[in-house]
């Protein structure tokens, strides 16, 4: 499964979940946090286990996906197809925060955090990428 789609998946389930009143932190709402830190622990060994040809796709990636959040809420219809403002907004700054875990990688290696013109497959980080044509488009094989 996509890392944007279990994100998308446990960012709904705790949207779901009712509210407290006077804004008191529910078992729930630690379990979210917990959640949350542990995607991005994983988002960040996968980083690690990256060739830097996979770095740049996961940029790429990253941006595009970026682009397409913020696209969404700032349209009525796509905002509430997609979840909503609040659900949009969770998942711009998980984005970010990526993005930051993905720029430190990057770094680490003296690569350049810059978008590429190849195609990336929207559904699929650069580990997960399958398309015979794309993996030789980034040198990923």
């Amino acid at each position: 499964m996509s890392h944007l789609r279990e994100i998308m998946q446990r960012l709904s389930a705790a949207q779901a979940a009712p509210q407290p009143k006077g804004g008191a932190t529910t078992s729930a709402q630690a379990g979210d946090a917990n959640a949350e830190a542990a995607l991005l622990r994983d988002y960040r060994s996968q980083l690690e286990s990256c060739s830097d040809a996979m770095l740049r796709y996961e940029w790429t990636w990253l941006e595009q996906h970026l682009e397409d959040l913020q696209l969404c809420l700032e349209h009525d219809a796509m905002r509430e197809a997609a979840g909503g403002r609040q659900h949009l907004q969770a998942l711009i700054e998980h984005h970010q925060q990526c993005r930051s875990l993905l720029q430190e990688q990057l770094q680490a290696r003296g690569l350049e955090a810059r978008r590429e013109s190849h195609s990336v497959v929207s559904g699929e980080h650069a580990w997960e990428v399958h398309h015979p044509a794309i993996r030789a488009q980034w040198g990923l094989d």
